[in-house]
C-alpha cells in the first residue's frame, strides 16, 4: 500500500507510461511557446531560458571544474603525481600550444616547396620533403598525445564528478526527496549525460581559451609585418561584423536546442518505463495503448528536433560562409601590396613563396578570430552543463539543511509514538492531519486505507526498525548478498555465522529449494548475464554463486521475490518491522506461517495492507479515510 498493491500497480502501470507529463502540443503538431515566454510540458512549466555566457554561470563552471580537478574519493588509491588530473591537464594545454607551433611550420611548408620546384633545385627540394615528413610525424604524434590526454582528463573528471554527486545524492532522505520534489528535472540525465558531456569538453574549451589570445597576437603581428596595418585591420573588421550578425542567429537556435534536450529526457524515460513494466503490459494486452503514448512522445520530439534543424539552417549557412570568406579576403589583402609594387623586386619563385606564406598567415589569423565565435558557443554549452549539475547539487544542499531539523527522539521503553503528525505528499496533498498513536513492543499495528493512499512511514536511522517496501529491490550478487541487503558483504566480520543465518532465514520463508545445486545448475545453463565468482567464503556453497539482478528477476516468481524480501527481516531480526503489502503475492497459509514466525521471534510488526486476513495478526488498526482523517482501534 506504499503506492498500491501489485495488482493495482498493474492497473495503473507507471506514471511515465501515460501522458500525465507529456509535453502539450497544440493540434499534436508542434510544441509552441505561450505568450508569457514559457513552454508547457504537462503539469510543469518550463522557463524559456537560453544559456548565455555570464559571470554567474562562469563562477558556477569554476565550482564544478574545481570539483572535477580536486575531488578525491576516499575509497580510491591516490594516483602518482604524473597521473594526477591536474598534471595531465597542464600537459594537455602545453600539447595544444605545441600543436599551434608545429601547425605554423607545417602551414608555411608549401611556400618552401615553390622556390626549389620553380628553380628545379633538387637537393633543396629533397630537404623540404624530409622536413615535411618529420613535421607530419611530429604533428600526428602531438594530435594523438592530445587525444590521449583529453581522454584521460575526461575519464578522471567524470569519475570524480560522478563519485562526488553520488556521495551527495544517493543518501537517506536525499535521493527520494529529489526525485519526488521535481524541483530539478531528470537527475539521472544530469548525472549520466551532463557530467559526461562536461567532462568531455571543459578542458578542451579551457585550453582553447588560453591558447587563442597568444595565437591571435602572433598572427596579427606576422600579418602586419607583411601587409601593413590594413591587413590585420581588415581581418578584425571582418570578424566584428561577422560576430554581430551571428549573434542574431544563435539565440533562436539555442532556445530550440534547450527544449529538444528537455523532450529527449521525457522520451528516454518513456522507454525505460516500457522496459521495466514489460510483464504488466503483456499481461494486460496494453501494447497498443502504450504504443500510442510512445508515438506521441516521438511526435513531440520530432517537432522540436525539426525546429532545431530549421532554425539551425541559417546559422550553419552563415557560419560556413563566414569561414570560407576568409580565403578570398586573405588573397584580396595580399593583392594590395603586390599590385602596389611592393614586391616588384622579387622573382617569380620568391613571389610565389611569399604569396603562399602570406596567404596562410592571413587565413590563419581569420580562422583564429572566427574561432572566438565558436569558442564562445562551446563555452556557453559547457556553462549550461555546469549549471544543470550545480542545480542538482544546490537542491541536495537545500534538502540537507531542511532535513537537519528532522529528528526522531528515542523512547526509553522501546515504543514508537507519533504525536500530532501531519503527513503531506511532495505535491502538497495532505494525507493525514494530527495523527497520534503509540505502538509498544509485542503490539502489532495494521495500517489500512484507500488504494495508493498510505505510505511507508519514515524510520530515520533507527537500527531497531526494518522497513520492507512494497517493491522488492533485487541487487547483483549471491543469495547471501540478497538476504543481508542492504548490508555489504565486505563489512561482515563473522562470515560463518552469517552463512548459517542466511540459510535459516531462507528455510523459514520457504525458499529451501534455492539452496539446492539443481536450482543453480539450471540458472547457469540459461543465464546470459551469469558471472560465477565466489563471494569470498572458503566453501563452495550454492548461496555464494552470484547472478545479475536481471537474472534473479527472471528465475524468481513474484511470490518467491516476496519471500526473499521477508527473509531479510528474519536475518536482520529487528525489534520492529514495517511490512508494506509484504505478503500480497502469498497464499493465506504461507502468510499465516510468516506472521507466526515473526511473532515467535518477538518482532513487532507494523503492516500496511488491505487483506482482511491480516487483522488476526494485529492488536491495533489504524484506518485512513482518504480525506485527511483517521481512526484508531485496539489497545
Amino acid at each position: 500500500m506504499g503506492a498500491a498493491s501489485k495488482g493495482d500497480q498493474t492497473l495503473k502501470l507507471r506514471k511515465s507510461l501515460v501522458n500525465d507529463d507529456l509535453p502539450q502540443i497544440k493540434g499534436d503538431k508542434k510544441a509552441e511557446a505561450t505568450g508569457n515566454g514559457f513552454v508547457t510540458f504537462g503539469s510543469e512549466v518550463i522557463p524559456n531560458r537560453r544559456f548565455r555566457i555570464s559571470w554567474r554561470n562562469t563562477k558556477i563552471l569554476g565550482k564544478v571544474v574545481k570539483r572535477a580537478l580536486t575531488y578525491k574519493d576516499p575509497n580510491i588509491k591516490n594516483d602518482p603525481w604524473y597521473f594526477d588530473i591536474r598534471f595531465i591537464s597542464i600537459l594537455f594545454i602545453l600539447g595544444k600550444v605545441g600543436y599551434e607551433f608545429a601547425g605554423y611550420f607545417n602551414g608555411t611548408l608549401f611556400s618552401e616547396f615553390l622556390p626549389p620546384l620553380i628553380s628545379e633545385d633538387k637537393p633543396k627540394f629533397i630537404k623540404v620533403v624530409i622536413k615535411g615528413i618529420l613535421l607530419a610525424l611530429l604533428i600526428a604524434f602531438i594530435l594523438a598525445l592530445n587525444n590521449l590526454l583529453a581522454g584521460i582528463v575526461q575519464a578522471k573528471s567524470r569519475r570524480s564528478l560522478t563519485y562526488y554527486t553520488d556521495e551527495k545524492y544517493i543518501k537517506k532522505n536525499i535521493m527520494y526527496d529529489v526525485v519526488q520534489g521535481k524541483r530539478v528535472d531528470n537527475p539521472d540525465q544530469r548525472i549520466t549525460q551532463d557530467i559526461d558531456k562536461l567532462s568531455a569538453s571543459f578542458m578542451v574549451v579551457i585550453a582553447r581559451i588560453i591558447v587563442a589570445p597568444a595565437v591571435i597576437i602572433y598572427y596579427t603581428v606576422r600579418t602586419w609585418l607583411i601587409t601593413g596595418y590594413y591587413g590585420p585591420v581588415s581581418m578584425y573588421v571582418y570578424f566584428l561584423v561577422g560576430t554581430l550578425i551571428g549573434m542574431i542567429f544563435i539565440p533562436f537556435a539555442a532556445s530550440k536546442v534547450y527544449f529538444q534536450e528537455k523532450a529527449e529526457g521525457y522520451f528516454r524515460n518513456q522507454y525505460i518505463a516500457l522496459r521495466d513494466e514489460a510483464e504488466e503490459i503483456a499481461l494486460m494486452g496494453a501494447e497498443k495503448k502504450l504504443q500510442t503514448e510512445s508515438d506521441r512522445y516521438m511526435r513531440v520530439l520530432y517537432a522540436l528536433q525539426r525546429r532545431v534543424v530549421q532554425f539551425g539552417f541559417p546559422l550553419v549557412w552563415y557560419s560556413e560562409f563566414f569561414n570560407l570568406f576568409a580565403i578570398p579576403l586573405s588573397y584580396a589583402i595580399l593583392g594590395i601590396p603586390i599590385f602596389g609594387g611592393k614586391y616588384d623586386y622579387m622573382g617569380p619563385a620568391e613571389l610565389a613563396s611569399i604569396t603562399s606564406k602570406t596567404a596562410y598567415i592571413a587565413i590563419y589569423l581569420a580562422q583564429a578570430l572566427t574561432d572566438i565565435f565558436f569558442i564562445a558557443g562551446d563555452f556557453s554549452k559547457v556553462q549550461g552543463y555546469a549549471v544543470r549539475i550545480s542545480q542538482l547539487w544546490d537542491e541536495i544542499d537545500r534538502l540537507e539543511i531542511a532535513n537537519a531539523d528532522r529528528e526522531i527522539q528515542r523512547s526509553t521503553d522501546g515504543s514508537i509514538e507519533l504525536s500530532d503528525v501531519t503527513v503531506v505528499t511532495p505535491s502538497n496533498e495532505t494525507l493525514v492531519s494530527n495523527l497520534s498513536f503509540k505502538v509498544i513492543p509485542g503490539s502489532n499495528l495494521l495500517i489500512t486505507g484507500p488504494n495508493g493512499y498510505v505510505r511507508v512511514p519514515y524510520n530515520g536511522d533507527n537500527v531497531d526498525m526494518y522497513t520492507l517496501p512494497q517493491k522488492t529491490l533485487i541487487v547483483n550478487g549471491s543469495l547471501v548478498e540478497q538476504v543481508i541487503f542492504p548490508l555489504e558483504l565486505e563489512n561482515v566480520i563473522d562470515r560463518e555465522d552469517v552463512s548459517q543465518r542466511v540459510i535459516d532465514a531462507l528455510r523459514i520463508v520457504g525458499l529451501s529449494h534455492t539452496l539446492k545445486r539443481e536450482f543453480h545448475e539450471k540458472i547457469i545453463i540459461n543465464d546470459g548475464q551469469y558471472y560465477h565468482n565466489q563471494t569470498g567464503y572458503d566453501d563452495d556453497s550454492n548461496i555464494n554463486l552470484r547472478y545479475s539482478s536481471a537474472t534473479w528477476d527472471e528465475v524468481l516468481s513474484p511470490g518467491e521475490v516476496q519471500k526473499l524480501a521477508l527473509s531479510r527481516v528474519f536475518y536482520a531480526n529487528p525489534k520492529y518491522a514495517i511490512l508494506d503489502e509484504a505478503t500480497s503475492s502469498l497464499d493465506l497459509t504461507t502468510e499465516r506461517q510468516i506472521y507466526s514466525q515473526l511473532v515467535n521471534r518477538g518482532i513487532t510488526v507494523i503492516s500496511i495492507g488491505h487483506r482482511e486476513s491480516l487483522t488476526e495478526f494485529h492488536k491495533n488498526i489504524l484506518n485512513m479515510d482518504g480525506r485527511g482523517g483517521f481512526s484508531f482501534s485496539g489497545n
